[in-house]
């Protein structure tokens, strides 16, 4: 009520974003108390011209009756955690949306020319975050790619417009084939992937079915870990019939303290991070300040082998490795 009085009061610049940000635990404590009452109302009262941003505080709060509340008034849930710094966390969610630059951006493409795009629409452009689209091009004899992006600023409308010639894109992806790979293919996947996980949690039981499948399928086919899949971890060969399965806790449920599973004896330390470079993996030896690293010549998602020293008999399995990951295992 007030930013609808702001609003028709003129109070706010004519291109401002207005945004809701709700601070909770997911818990109703006065009022009504119905989760799905609760997200109809929010809704209607929005009528789609504020963005609600919904930030869930603790391991028990309702993550998924906010993620849904959220995801239906063109914003996000987060969770702030309790074990770490609430104000960071809460910082941080700050500066993502501090800064609006654009509005009502749209990216077009020439017609018919592309199929099985991803978002190509959005509300707002914040300072520091990007946008990214991906699609398949449909025109096999098309030779010039063109793509527009109209938006508004907060004083004009903005429209900008690019040319690619495609064949000679085409030839240095070909020539840095060893940079690229698939990522291309992979992202698109991602995209859709996310897209797909967002429409269900607001989808009817027939299309949540649908959409299932379909997440499923491209998980499994382009091997990437969801809400809906499970990765398996399988022991080295002297204990190869154990099986580990890291499955993704539920969204409203409190995860389990110290559930992990243990490397061999053989393995002092492990982590991982990511880098802007082909992955690789790097093995530390005692007594030794330098390390070995050793780039991966083959296709991201690629399986590595077991290492082993054949000294000292101590080995230590190595998992799949995707584009930019790098590993990092510690030898006794």
């Amino acid at each position: 009520q007030l930013l609808d009085k702001a609003h028709r009061d003129k109070q706010l610049p004519e291109r401002s974003v207005s945004m809701i940000i709700l601070l909770t635990d997911g818990d109703p404590n006065s009022g009504e108390s119905d989760p799905s009452k609760i997200q109809e109302n929010v809704k209607n009262a929005v009528q789609d011209k504020y963005n609600v941003y919904a930030l869930g505080f603790g391991y028990d709060v309702k993550f998924s009756f906010l993620e849904k509340m959220a995801l239906e008034n063109n914003g996000i849930a987060r969770r702030i955690y309790e074990d770490s710094d609430a104000p960071l966390q809460l910082q941080g969610f700050y500066d993502e949306v501090a800064n609006p630059l654009l509005l009502d951006i749209e990216i077009l493409y020439p017609k018919n020319a592309v199929s099985d795009l991803t978002q190509a629409s959005f509300r707002q452009y914040y300072d520091g975050s990007e946008i990214v689209v991906a699609g398949r091009i449909s025109d096999n004899s098309l030779q010039i790619f063109t793509a527009e992006v109209n938006a508004q600023t907060a004083k004009r409308n903005l429209t900008l417009s690019t040319d690619v010639n495609i064949p000679e894109a085409e030839n240095i992806i070909q020539q840095q084939q060893y940079i690229f790979g698939d990522f291309t293919e992979r992202l698109w996947a991602y995209l859709t992937i996310q897209q797909l996980l967002d429409q269900r949690v607001s989808a009817r039981a027939d299309d949540k079915k649908n959409l299932t499948d379909e997440i499923l399928s491209l998980s499994l086919k382009y091997n990437f870990v969801t809400s809906l899949t499970s990765m398996v971890v399988t022991k080295p060969e002297d204990t190869k019939d154990e099986t580990f399965v890291a499955d993704k806790p539920s969204d409203d449920a409190r995860p389990e303290q110290q559930r992990y599973y243990a490397p061999p004896a053989s393995i002092t330390s492990s982590s991982s991070t990511y880098v802007d470079s082909d992955p690789h993996f790097v093995i530390s030896t005692n007594n030794h300040r330098d390390a070995v690293c050793f780039n991966i010549d083959g296709k991201p998602g690629s399986v590595l082998n077991l290492i082993s020293d054949p000294h000292t008999g101590k080995s230590a399995l190595c998992l799949r490795y995707d584009t930019m990951q790098v590993g990092k295992l510690v030898f006794q």
